[in-house]
């Protein structure tokens, strides 16, 4: 059985995608699985002088002009052909007649462009690429989700028969663990200007609406009122918006933003962690809560989309416009030790459902029902 993983665009810099797709290249060449990953190629932005809405449109030439002739190619000596990112589902009509697997991780964009999702806001031709991409559904013989979430949302928004959309699960794709207070002390130190003498609460991510980092924020605010400590949000910078709200409620002292952390820094950064704050608006999927449970730090987020079902009960789990208990719950975890040893307990025994072994050997089977069929 041969494998053709089709991975994303490298100019468009989606490092979460190009992360699944070599994790799951790596892992299937482990289990012994004959793989190849191709992604488009850059040829146009090579260009010099290249500005704004022009890369835009060149980058469009080299991924849906000259790259489906590669991938027609390149399909016609493999088995089965796994679209790693949904986002890139139009390639599913260019496969011949080779079954077609999509890895759907949220629906978001889609439910954005259709006017049912008000936190993932489309232009005219976003709203067009997302119809293209949700139409492009119907070319591949499977339908792969992250979550029941979002299986759910895929059935509400095409005709699917059940029988060809299912879930798998993701596993960790770096070995989130609890380590030593050397340990963490060490890594913790090459982040420069960190402090490790006072108590912090970590929001991991980016700073796009639907993250709700303003709520992290204003949350914090109420918190440090009552405990000493600081805010690190891990990932993204602030929007300038989110830095005048933390200079608003007299906190600017107290937030540190650590900028595209290494998995071993942001492991650290768990491990020293008093919670994990995460009110997110909307998850496909949700990988800093799982990351947090498996550092041993107690997880408080939102239910939104697929984070109630990933948290499970190793968390607790509000409603996003619930700031107020969301604070309450942060409070009690920094006073009562046995409270906050009990949600690690439950988070560490949730995180087994997420196992990279287990997710593989899914997709493995999945691969070979799919080439049984030619």
């Amino acid at each position: 059985m041969k494998i053709l993983l089709v991975g994303n665009y490298l100019p468009d810099n989606q490092q979460s995608m190009g992360r699944f797709a070599e994790l799951l290249r790596d892992k299937l060449l482990e289990k012994n699985i004959k793989v190849a990953l191709i992604t488009p190629c850059n040829v146009f932005l090579r260009l010099p002088f290249l500005t704004g809405s022009l890369k835009k449109w060149l980058a469009y030439i080299d991924k849906y002009i000259l790259f489906p002739a590669l991938l027609r190619w390149k399909a016609k000596s493999h088995d089965v052909v796994h679209i790693c990112d949904h986002s890139n589902s139009p390639y599913a009509r260019f496969t011949g007649n080779k079954p077609t697997l999509i890895t759907c991780h949220d629906m978001l964009a889609i439910r954005g462009a259709m006017n049912d999702f008000d936190y993932c806001p489309a232009t005219a031709t976003g709203k067009l690429l997302q119809k293209w991409i949700l139409s492009s559904f119907a070319y591949a013989e499977l339908l792969v989700c992250d979550s029941q979430f979002t299986m759910n949302d895929v059935l509400k928004l095409t005709d699917r028969d059940k029988s060809t959309v299912t879930v798998n699960h993701l596993g960790l794709s770096f070995n989130y663990r609890i380590i030593n207070k050397e340990t963490a002390t060490e890594l913790l130190a090459s982040i420069p200007e960190f402090r490790q003498d006072i108590p912090y609460l970590i929001n991991v991510g980016s700073s796009i609406t639907r993250k709700n980092r303003e709520a992290v924020i204003r949350i914090f605010a109420g918190y440090q009122q009552r405990i000493n400590s600081i805010l690190v949000f891990a990932g993204a910078p602030l929007t300038t918006e989110q830095k005048i709200l933390v200079e608003q409620l007299g906190i600017k002292d107290k937030v540190i933003e650590v900028l595209r952390p290494s998995n071993d820094q942001l492991m650290a950064l768990y491990n020293r962690a008093q919670a994990l704050l995460f009110p997110s608006i909307g998850e496909g999927f949700g990988w800093p809560a799982i990351e947090a449970q498996a550092c041993g730090c107690p997880v408080v987020s939102s239910s939104s989309g697929s984070l109630a079902e990933v948290t499970g009960d190793g968390g607790i789990v509000l409603e996003y416009t619930d700031e107020q208990g969301m604070l309450d719950a942060l409070i009690k975890i920094s006073a009562d030790d046995r409270f906050r040893n009990e949600l690690i307990q439950r988070g560490l025994e949730n995180i087994s459902r997420f196992n990279i072994d287990r997710m593989i050997d899914r997709y493995i089977s999945l691969y070979q029902q799919l080439a049984s069929t030619l």
